[in-house]
């Protein structure tokens, strides 16, 4: 049964990367294109809610690892680098060339190079009803809780508490949600 899935799976992949991915968000093709890429992310997230709106050209992976809630978005261009598992939960909106990594080098040693110390791990978790700017990027082992906002271009190196706006590099808060 588990090798069916796979060679599905493979299958999805293929046609996900291959074509559904160039389908643009505009003109004729955009409802078809957002349902076709939905319709194959349920095949490949190891779990996707309903309502997705996956943008063209989003790099998934093999998305094995990548947990996605009911009516969320992710934006043409961004890149979901699940090494770990990636949690995205309820209507959460997700901006242009965003990048989600849950991986990182480990430098810690002198006495190595960079390249022979390995990496480390951790899950990225978004919570529901959280918005994303345009081309932030979030480290690994973070968690973004519920109803945060997160401006464009920051680079979000710590949790974000429940219903706070942060900005910049690193991400700082700027404000509170009302």
């Amino acid at each position: 049964m588990s090798e069916r899935l796979g060679v599905r799976r493979t299958l999805c992949l293929l046609l996900y990367y291959g074509i559904a991915q160039y389908v643009p968000k505009r003109w004729f093709l955009a409802k078809p294109g957002i349902r076709f890429r939905a319709w194959l992310a349920g095949q490949i997230f190891a779990e996707c809610g309903p309502g997705l709106d996956l943008g063209p050209r989003v790099y998934i992976g093999n998305g094995t690892k990548i947990h996605v809630g009911r009516r969320s978005a992710i934006n043409a261009w961004s890149r979901i680098e699940a090494a770990d598992h990636v949690y995205i939960g309820d209507n959460v909106d997700i901006g242009p060339q965003v990048i989600l990594y849950t991986s990182d080098h480990n430098f810690e040693r002198r006495d190595l190079l960079v390249q022979q110390q390995g990496f480390s791990f951790a899950p990225v978790r978004i919570g529901n009803d959280v918005f994303i700017g345009a081309r932030v990027i979030v480290q690994k082992g973070v968690t973004i809780h519920d109803g945060a906002v997160v401006g464009s271009a920051a680079v979000v190196t710590h949790d974000v508490p429940a219903y706070t706006i942060v900005g910049g590099v690193p991400a700082r808060p700027i404000g509170m949600r009302q």
